[in-house]
């Protein structure tokens, strides 16, 4: 991507942003301004304004300012759903990122043994999240049985990524190949073939579980990672196939760029079924 391709894309996100805040705020004054005694602050607030302005060098007027500007802002602290920018700009990057899940943090409460394995991997994942791009290892594979929490884990931690600014995109292995399948054939899914290898992370859920076309599966996965590789972007994969298994699965070339000991690090979670 060129460097006025980057411009441009920063500078369509600062506009979302200044039109989510503009539009927060104005449905904000909206809800208010149908309470007749924020319509009094509103108007006191406004009245000491002027006043002190004409005469700032008045004691007594620059009192009443401070006292109606109190009145009038404490509505505003009291109002429901009032966003900070930063949680804008969380907003706006987390839908940019595709990422649905709901939980922010990474929680012990419903672990069936194992706790202490969890904790290292979930601190090893919330380091991750704080200290990226520079981190030691591009990559993450979180490994383990079905049911372990890898697919909530990987959601989490791209969306700790996205609310830091960087753009998330999370598919299914299976969703990826049928994308990809329908844009080389039909050139449906373009956009999201782009989003395939233009965002800053690429969550790729359940590698292992997609359906093995000849000639396409293996390709269209290797052409991914390969390019992503080959850019120094990183990916993160879930997978419940053993490590030594996804070579038999697929073919060296594959596993090699996925497993790149200098480039990917393997975080195994193997408690009981969450689901259960």
């Amino acid at each position: 991507m060129n460097k006025q391709k980057i411009l441009n894309e920063v500078d369509e996100i600062l506009r979302q942003q200044e039109f989510a805040l503009m539009q927060l705020r104005a449905n904000e004054l909206e809800v208010l301004r149908a309470d007749k005694k924020f319509l009094a602050a509103e108007k006191a607030y406004r009245s000491a304004l002027v006043a002190f302005a004409k005469n700032e060098k008045d004691k007594s007027l620059k009192t009443k300012y401070d006292l109606a500007k109190r009145e009038y802002d404490a509505f505003f602290k009291s109002a429901p759903e009032v966003l900070t920018e930063r949680e804008v700009s969380e907003r706006v990057f987390i839908e940019k990122s595709n990422i649905k899940c709901k939980q922010n943090d990474f929680r012990t409460d419903k672990i069936k043994g194992k706790i202490e394995e969890y904790k290292k991997v979930y601190a090893a994942l919330n380091s991750f999240a704080e200290k990226f791009p520079k981190v030691r290892f591009d990559n993450i594979v979180i490994s383990g049985g079905s049911g372990t929490g890898k697919t909530e884990a990987a959601q989490i931690l791209g969306k700790k990524l996205a609310a830091r600014g960087f753009f998330v995109y999370f598919a299914t292995a299976s969703e990826i190949i049928k994308k990809q399948k329908e844009y080389f054939f039909n050139g449906s899914y373009a956009d999201e073939n782009e989003s395939f290898n233009k965002c800053d992370v690429l969550i790729i859920d359940d590698l292992g579980t997609e359906p093995q076309y000849s000639n396409i599966t293996k390709e269209y996965l290797y052409n991914i990672i390969n390019a992503r590789y080959g850019d120094e972007k990183s990916f993160i994969i879930t997978t419940n196939v053993a490590i030594e298994q996804i070579k038999e699965i697929y073919d060296e070339r594959l596993w090699s760029r996925i497993f790149d000991k200098d480039r990917t690090a393997v975080l195994s979670l193997n408690g009981a079924d969450l689901r259960l």
